[in-house]
């Protein structure tokens, strides 16, 4: 039981990417007071928590509803991080700075993008998805 418990939470972390997220996070909020960053970060954590419910419960129930296997899953995510990849290399460094600047507006914009991070690391590596959907399924 303590083996699961460790591996689960390995992959809970391999998920989430606290590590790599922190750079992103203090990017995305540079502009941000203290309380602003708090904010950010309250919502960010109550969006990942609720998505990541939704996918241990119906995750199977939805790939199954759509007929979706796990390796096309696994292309389509490639195909995504390819397009991510793309448009990050062809984005203008003063193009990056001026949305940072304009960040008080574009709140909603930078929302929308963390749930895309969040959904491209599960996409990245669906293995500890697959483990909480089997998990959900036994129990």
């Amino acid at each position: 039981m303590l083996a699961l418990i460790l591996k689960l939470t390995v992959s809970f972390f391999a998920v989430m990417n606290p590590l790599g997220n922190i750079p992103i996070f203090i990017t995305l909020t540079n502009a941000y007071s203290l309380q602003e960053r708090r904010n950010s970060a309250r919502k960010a954590v109550i969006i990942s928590f609720i998505i990541l419910t939704l996918f241990l419960l119906l995750g199977g129930f939805i790939f199954s509803m759509f007929g979706i296997t796990i390796h096309a899953f696994r292309v389509a995510g490639g195909i995504l991080i390819f397009g991510i990849a793309y448009v990050c290399c062809m984005l203008d460094h003063r193009m990056h700075k001026a949305l940072i600047r304009m960040s008080k507006k574009l709140q909603l914009l930078k929302m929308i993008f963390r749930l895309l991070l969040l959904l491209f690391q599960l996409w990245l590596d669906p293995e500890p998805l697959q483990q909480s959907c089997l998990i959900a399924h036994i129990q």
